[in-house]
């Protein structure tokens, strides 16, 4: 697969990274945008409310102040779909059906996931790296984590 940044992830051990925090929704939407690939914990990814078990990945489009949950917390927010990626015959392709999107909201701590309409909402802690890309999301409360490498 071809990562977003200068080291090839070939499906193996997370990149090697210092990961900070994302301390603004703004820079929040800035640095989840696109596509991400589970390297460590891609079964915490289905703990995140009713995700599909061949759930490998995460796609984030465009934010916005009004997109995906913004209209359900109280902050400064940007927003935006969220698209589950499963294994297809030539990669990561959008899984199909209503379960495999959902929303994503910024705000200044959290990344909010949302999923409709029986499942509600969670946030999550989130710290990154930009060269090579490497996202942290850790589910506040209830289970482990999943570090996603950035593909392109």
């Amino acid at each position: 697969v071809a990562v977003d940044g200068d080291v090839p992830f070939d499906g193996g051990s997370c990149p090697d990274v210092s990961l900070g925090p994302l301390q603004s929704a703004e820079m929040c939407a800035s640095v989840v945008a696109g596509r991400w690939v589970a390297c460590a914990g891609v079964e915490n990814l289905h703990g995140f409310g009713k995700n599909p078990a061949d759930t490998v990945g995460l796609e984030f489009g465009p934010a916005s102040t009004t997109g995906g949950g913004c209209g359900a917390i109280n902050a400064p927010c940007l927003g935006g779909d969220l698209y589950l990626l499963v294994q297809g015959p030539t990669g990561l392709v959008r899984g199909s059906g209503p379960n495999y999107q959902i929303f994503y909201a910024c705000s200044s701590a959290y990344l909010w996931l949302f999923q409709t309409p029986d499942n509600g909402s969670w946030s999550t802690a989130m710290s990154a790296s930009t060269n090579p890309r490497v996202l942290d999301i850790q589910s506040t409360g209830y289970n482990n984590g999943t570090t996603l490498v950035g593909i392109r």
